[in-house]
């Protein structure tokens, strides 16, 4: 008998997002009865509502702010699905999954997305709250997991997961020629830096023998801000693209030259595994949730955060086409070795077992 499991995630397109797909298409041999609920304020992406119209769903929007009725509705739907296993991947909802767990006996198991610099008091709170009713936590990385047992007393049983990818559908058809065109797949927020990418651009521009474009996807708060910097600025070769569905971002990957994640603060970042996975060397910056993925001048580059000069100076020694070859190379190795969706499954099913 094939165990229940539900995931509760965010409706809107991002890390949840990615985790729970990389487990969904990890189970190959269908292993697990896995059903999801989509909890949150944003709409559900039609890519996301294609990849799950063959399983049982439900999607509840909330109210800005506490929405006591979306709370029952999220219990509702948890009993109408019946699952023996929650995996809790958005921990606002924590006490109404707690309440669930103690009428109907679901273990809880919850997993630390959001870098813990970037949470608000109440976020922290939930945080906290989850630590200590969880029967078990998941961190993606080393460093967030001992960075919250330094800040808490945890007794809950806990795994360092790292996320995982479909090596198989992120990689290149082959070797194309250098395009010179650079990408971030991000969504735009204060926690990322698109920023410094645009102004590096336009210095790039003025001293590299090529032409550097620059593509960016995604939305958010910080969009029409950096839209208008650039026309203020008349920088140009800078292209935004709105927010792309998983075919149209692995379009872009393909016929990109390098991939650069400018961020302040990650958890684990998935657009850096899918970048190298189709054998793009990444540039990111020195942060937990980077750099623990990136072996600098190995699989990748890492430049500090903010600093336009470095992000220059890296993107110009990936010029040599030697280092480039051999960057690009160790980066899709390490990440068939260790960050395949399959390796990712089985660390999951391990706990629900």
């Amino acid at each position: 008998m094939k165990k229940k499991v539900t995931h509760i995630l965010y409706s809107g397109l991002g890390g949840h997002g990615s985790v729970v797909f990389s487990i969904l298409q990890g189970d190959k041999n269908n292993e697990l009865d896995q059903s999801l609920i989509f909890y949150g304020i944003e709409k559900l992406p039609e890519d996301y509502r294609n990849k799950v119209s063959k399983r049982n769903y439900n999607v509840i929007y909330k109210k800005k702010g506490f929405d006591l009725i979306s709370y029952y509705n999220v219990v509702k739907c948890l009993r109408k699905q019946k699952p023996e296993v929650i995996f809790l991947h958005s921990t606002n909802l924590i006490f109404a999954v707690k309440i669930f767990s103690i009428l109907y006996g679901a273990k809880i198991i919850s997993i630390e997305h959001t870098p813990n610099e970037t949470k608000t008091l109440i976020e922290k709170i939930y945080t906290l709250f989850s630590l200590k009713v969880s029967n078990t936590v998941v961190f993606l990385t080393d460093f967030y997991k001992n960075q919250i047992l330094n800040k808490y007393s945890l007794k809950t049983y806990f795994k360092v997961i790292n996320n995982g990818i479909d090596t198989n559908f992120y990689k290149l058809p082959y070797f194309p020629k250098r395009s010179y065109n650079l990408i971030m797949a991000a969504r735009f927020t204060f926690q990322k830096d698109q920023k410094t990418i645009i102004n590096a651009l336009n210095k790039l521009n003025k001293i590299s023998m090529f032409n550097y474009d620059l593509f960016l996807a995604g939305e958010g708060a910080t969009l029409n801000e950096l839209k208008e910097y650039t026309v203020k600025n008349k920088i140009p070769n800078i292209h935004f693209l709105g927010l792309l569905g998983e075919k149209e971002l692995l379009r872009f990957l393909q016929k990109s030259d390098i991939y650069i994640q400018s961020s302040f603060s990650e958890t684990m970042c998935t657009s850096v595994l899918q970048a190298m996975s189709c054998s793009l060397p990444v540039i990111g910056t020195n942060i937990p949730g980077i750099n623990n993925i990136i072996e600098d001048e190995l699989n990748g580059l890492l430049f500090e955060v903010n600093n336009t000069d470095e992000l220059i100076s890296k993107i110009l020694f990936l010029e040599n086409q030697k280092i480039y070859n051999s960057i690009s190379k160790n980066a899709r190795n390490k990440m068939l070795l260790e960050f395949s969706q399959e390796r990712m499954f089985k660390q999951y099913q391990t706990l629900v077992d």
